[in-house]
């Protein structure tokens, strides 16, 4: 639960060092989390339109609060690995060309599943030795 506490109070922290455990917990949480929210607007499905759509609006503020932590963590992540983060910035725009702005173009949203793979790869990286 620790590292969990770390992901929100480090917001704003691109300098410092993550591991892969502090770094995979919160992405596991944050992910149980929605799904939570996903099946508790499903079991309420027959109830009330308002409630689903207050627990839809929940996911997505859940979503979008958490943007900003989850790129620190991976721009901590990088570099804890060894890998420049201009890396990260360039996965990352091309995800955003292949998943969502050309995602109907067959060859281009492959793009962006080779480069959520390339992303894994470097936050899977083993954490680089500080020289001495």
């Amino acid at each position: 639960m620790n590292a969990y506490f770390k992901f929100w109070k480090n917001i704003f922290n691109y300098k410092d060092k993550t591991n892969i455990k502090d770094f995979f917990i919160p992405q596991i949480i944050n992910i149980g989390l929605i799904i939570l929210f996903m099946l508790l607007a499903n079991m309420v499905n027959n109830i009330n339109n308002i409630i689903i759509l207050t627990f839809v609006k929940l996911i997505i503020g859940f979503i979008i609060i958490s943007l900003i932590p989850e790129i620190s963590l991976m721009v901590r992540r990088y570099r804890d690995s060894g890998t420049p983060v201009y890396y990260f910035l360039i996965i990352l725009v091309l995800m955003l060309i292949g998943n969502i702005l050309l995602k109907d173009v067959k060859i281009i949203s492959y793009v962006g599943k080779i480069a959520h793979l390339f992303n894994l790869y470097f936050l899977f990286k083993s954490t680089k030795k500080a020289d001495n």
